[in-house]
């Protein structure tokens, strides 16, 4: 019984919408009376300006024909450039309306709690307690990467060094450093990529979401042991064919900005 109300209701919209339809180009000219207009606008021009020339050539008192004929032209013109100016303005109120039509919505992600991936570790804290206190959750052999929040958006500082006490690679609070010379980086909204001289990874920081972060790197502690994070997790000195990461980005980074690498 819903199916044949339901289609009864949609046969009698569709009629109803033919009826609207009807009823709008009931006001609109067809094509067939655009035609018959102009010809009638041409032909009342035609007469008018064939009145002031007869007069003018076989009357006998030339002016008074002129003015005789051409006032009532004038007015004839006039007249008709009214009427025609008033009929283009009804036709144009007597179109029918398209309801503009919507965008698509913007979502914004309500974000509650925030995770941080780092060596196949995951952390996850309210993002109410990120903005009262920094946290650290991790401590890999004096690697400690903070994660905090300010006004609902989550911030992780990392740095990276080299064992003697430089710090290569720094990141606090979205903002970074990339202090060797002949080091490369390339960034996007999603992910910032910081490779060596070799073009091998050393850090990369990645948004999986706006509250969820990822961390993979290569560090070296101040005692000289090397560690490999990644999603595969923590590594002491492995051997030298493990000690890379998959590249996010092409490089350089001044020819392809903020491209990935290809899959």
């Amino acid at each position: 019984m819903g199916r044949k109300k339901s289609k009864k209701h949609n046969t009698e919209e569709h009629a109803q919408h033919k009826r609207e339809g009807t009823r709008d180009s009931e006001f609109l000219p067809s094509h067939g009376d655009k035609k018959m207009e102009i010809a009638s606008y041409m032909l009342g021009i035609t007469a008018a300006i064939g009145f002031v020339v007869f007069g003018a050539v076989y009357s006998s008192h030339k002016t008074a024909s002129i003015w005789f004929i051409f006032l009532p032209s004038t007015l004839i013109l006039i007249v008709g450039g009214c009427l025609y100016w008033q009929n283009l303005v009804w036709n144009e109120r007597a179109k029918p309306t398209t309801e503009k039509q919507l965008e698509n919505p913007t979502f914004r992600e309500n974000v509650g709690t925030a995770t941080l991936f780092f060596g196949g570790n995951t952390a996850t804290s309210s993002v109410t307690e990120l903005e009262r206190q920094r946290w650290k959750p991790f401590n890999f052999m004096g690697v400690e990467p903070v994660i905090y929040a300010e006004k609902g958006r989550v911030y992780v500082d990392v740095v990276i060094t080299d064992g003697t006490g430089h710090l290569p690679v720094e990141i606090k609070k979205d903002e970074f450093v990339v202090r060797p010379v002949n080091w490369d980086r390339n960034v996007s909204t999603e992910a910032l990529e910081v490779v060596n001289e070799d073009l091998i990874p050393v850090f990369q920081f990645v948004f999986r979401t706006p509250s969820k972060i990822e961390i993979n790197g290569i560090f070296t502690t101040p005692k000289g042991d090397i560690i490999l994070v990644d999603g595969n997790g923590v590594r002491v000195n492995p051997i030298p064919r493990e000690l890379s990461l998959k590249r996010i980005f092409k490089y350089p980074s001044w020819k392809y900005p903020s491209q990935y690498e290809e899959k």
